[in-house]
């Protein structure tokens, strides 16, 4: 849909431009939280024994800061998450928020920068905004319903040092479809 809101009238006050920013903020939010808590590498290359353990803890705490602050936010839609998923759960036609928090877990167990936070948003059991964002390579891939899909790579935090023109700014956000 071209005004990025739903058609059906349960969900037709639902801003999907609102809800795509809103979880751009939250996936930037848990990225800091997952690069902060890379597994450590020992000396001769290899993890230490605890590394699994901060993975899983990893995994659990940054799905929880999501599910919260969407939980203030939007007190009536429904989670998926894949923390918190157990089996039998299925989607419903009530807007529902689908949660991956570390997309990768074996690639961050192992110090690979190939990671990232995938946060999306089904309505009518069907999918309508998304977000993926890869702190490591500060890749942020998103779309809405109607709107296309879209890839940035740029640093996310303000930096008053930061000369780049418009044009090389710009240069870095490009269109996929």
């Amino acid at each position: 849909m071209s005004d990025g809101k739903s058609s059906s009238s349960a969900a037709a006050a639902i801003d999907y431009q609102e809800i795509h920013d809103v979880l751009v903020q939250i996936a930037l939010q848990a990225g800091e939280m997952i690069t902060s808590a890379q597994p450590a590498v020992s000396g001769h290359g290899t993890k230490k024994d605890n590394s699994a353990d901060l993975v899983t803890e990893t995994d659990q705490a940054v799905e929880k800061m999501i599910m919260e602050e969407l939980g203030r936010k939007y007190p009536g839609f429904e989670f998926m998450g894949e923390e918190t998923y157990q089996p039998g759960d299925i989607l419903s036609s009530t807007p529902t928020f689908i949660i991956d928090p570390i997309d990768g877990t074996t690639n961050f167990f192992h110090g690979w920068p190939y990671v990232a936070v995938s946060l999306g948003l089904a309505v009518d059991k069907k999918p309508v905004v998304g977000v993926v964002y890869n702190p490591f390579t500060q890749t942020l891939y998103s779309g809405i319903t109607g709107r296309g899909a879209y890839m940035t790579t740029r640093p996310w935090s303000s930096n008053s040092n930061n000369n780049n023109s418009k044009e090389e700014k710009e240069g870095r956000e490009k269109q996929t479809r």
